[in-house]
């Protein structure tokens, strides 16, 4: 557990952790076509939060235990279909700007992250659609819920397309980052529940013994037992970019201070617990050609754009949650 947002199968992560989980069971008295929130005259039901909450579920199996907590399921549910409203006003700011998403590129986008779960989230299909069965979510509903995704993707090229040349120069001006690869981290981690576990885990290594063995048997992070995954063995990739929205913000401040190749961290706390940073290399930034730095500006200012309408779309929505 480390990710914060984006990728295709990152971005199923951020649809996840953007929201907590909790038990799939509503309150006593609230049946299926129940309202729970009612966006600019468009309801959300009961029936739709709990299958929300169902394909939350599959996609995070190491968060069951968090499952079931009484005292906190008012909490959390709230959280959940704050999550939902966000998404619902998403598709209609989307229909606002002339935007359209068809089943053809729906059915596309899942096919696409569909091979990608295959294989890190699940083992085989077989075992993915055992999953689905067991949790009662139609393949109609895991459509929808990634498919999400596209929205993001349509609104942010909308403002990419309509942005002018100058805006664009005035940006890279303004933003002369985007006019370079940034500097990019090869990284391992090794996540502990304390500090003085951790402490102690770092000894281990001092007298060097292999971080990914050590990864293996000591990571609470489930990746690091789990081949084809991302984070097996510790290893996190050797692409990542030393300022990173993907990753918490403690561990990436860990990683920049990591000064010389082959250093391991002294122990790093985030929300998740405490970290212990092996940096393998540090590729510095080089310039990119004036088109790429052109391209590079245009996206993020495409993205800016995005963010900033939503903003204002969801400054004027009417919205009333009911749990």
């Amino acid at each position: 557990m480390l990710f914060k947002q984006k990728g295709v199968i990152f971005l199923i992560a951020a649809l996840v952790l953007g929201a907590v989980i909790f038990a799939v069971v509503g309150y006593s008295g609230q049946g299926s076509r129940a309202v729970v929130a009612e966006v600019n005259g468009e309801n959300i039901t009961r029936g739709e939060l709990d299958t929300y909450i169902n394909v939350l579920r599959l996609f995070m199996p190491n968060l069951e235990p968090m499952l079931g907590d009484e005292t906190r399921r008012p909490m959390l549910e709230g959280q959940i279909l704050d999550a939902m409203v966000e998404n619902l006003l998403l598709k209609q700011a989307a229909a606002q700007l002339g935007i359209t998403v068809t089943e053809a590129e729906m059915q596309g986008f899942y096919e696409m992250s569909r091979a990608q779960m295959i294989g890190q989230a699940f083992a085989s299909e077989e075992e993915m659609m055992a999953r689905l069965q067991e949790l009662e979510i139609s393949e109609e509903a895991l459509i929808a819920f990634i498919g999400n995704g596209i929205y993001i993707e349509k609104m942010e090229g909308h403002f990419i397309n309509a942005a002018t040349d100058e805006e664009i120069q005035q940006f890279l001006t303004e933003n002369p980052a985007y006019g370079e690869n940034p500097t990019m981290l090869e990284l391992s981690h090794i996540l502990l529940a304390t500090e003085e576990e951790a402490l102690a885990a770092r000894e281990r290594l001092m007298a060097g013994e292999d971080f990914g063995d050590l990864a293996v048997e000591l990571s609470t992070d489930p990746s690091a037992k789990n081949e084809g995954q991302p984070g097996f063995r510790g290893y996190l990739g050797a692409d990542i970019p030393e300022v990173n929205q993907m990753f918490v913000e403690e561990f990436m401040a860990g990683a920049n201070k990591i000064e010389n190749d082959g250093e391991i961290s002294p122990p790093v706390e985030s929300q998740f617990g405490w970290h212990l940073i092996k940096l393998h290399k540090r590729v510095p930034s080089t310039e990119l050609s004036p088109e790429e730095a052109r391209q590079n500006a245009a996206r993020a200012l495409g993205t800016q754009k995005a963010a900033e309408f939503m903003q204002t779309f969801e400054a004027e929505a009417q919205v009333e949650r009911r749990l």
